[in-house]
């Protein structure tokens, strides 16, 4: 998606990521009242989320939603968040937020996606954006049409290592960087019930690490080395569970 990565939420994670450091890489930053967002989702990932914004004066998230009342209750009183819902239309339709933050499955995205950008509503969506590339260009272009401002979650580009090679890359250190070689070890994805309970779906997602954790290096690599033509990739599946 190109031009549309992340940058809020996810994005400070770390304690050099303050509001100067994302001016130039798109991020929300306002000297106006603050930004009021709702959020979508309570699951494992949402915390993060959550907790995240809270750091950020700038914004208000005005309550949480997921398909689980309970789930969204139990989120919103964890962080602070006064109101909760179980039907995420009828949140958007009652808060009137500037943004939605998508902290819920893939399949999700393009439903929600088309109608917050149908009521001129900024989208923060997470990764993987869906299942199919048709569908991913469609939600963007759905987004652009919209007028919209549309930004995908992405944190390993805001991981300190990688910041300190676009450091070194950008004073010219090394000279120009002509291909990067990454050997990593996942620490997630095995045993007898891989993923279970934190995100039992991954069990049954085809292409799971590309779409999972493929779409990080693709990000990285755009940020150390600008847009990307083409994507090949060779894998194959080590534990049948």
């Amino acid at each position: 998606c190109s031009g549309h990565s992340l940058l809020v939420g996810h994005a400070f994670p770390w304690p050099d990521c303050d509001r100067k450091n994302l001016e130039p890489y798109g991020g929300f930053v306002t000297t106006q009242a603050k930004l009021r967002g709702l959020g979508i989702g309570a699951g494992y990932f949402a915390p993060f989320q959550y907790e995240a914004w809270s750091r950020i004066p700038e914004v208000e998230i005005l309550a949480v939603c997921d398909d689980s009342e309970s789930r969204a209750h139990d989120m919103a009183a964890q962080h602070g968040i006064s109101r909760h819902y179980s039907d995420w239309r009828r949140a958007i339709e009652i808060e009137r937020p500037d943004f939605v933050d998508i902290i819920t499955p893939p399949h999700s995205h393009a439903e929600i996606c088309a109608y917050a950008a149908e009521r001129k509503v900024n989208i923060i969506c997470q990764k993987p954006l869906s299942d199919d590339f048709e569908t991913s260009k469609r939600i963007v272009e759905n987004a652009n049409t919209s007028g919209v401002r549309f930004m995908v979650h992405e944190n390993w580009r805001w991981q300190p290592w990688y910041r300190k090679i676009k450091e070194i890359s950008n004073h010219g250190l090394i000279g120009d960087l002509t291909h990067i070689h990454v050997i990593t070890r996942l620490g997630d994805g095995w045993g007898d019930e891989p993923y279970s309970p934190r995100q039992p779906y991954f069990q049954d997602y085809p292409r799971l690490l590309i779409y999972e954790t493929g779409v990080h290096f693709i990000d990285t690599f755009r940020f150390l080395m600008g847009e990307i033509t083409g994507v090949h990739a060779q894998v194959y599946q080590r534990n049948p569970k």
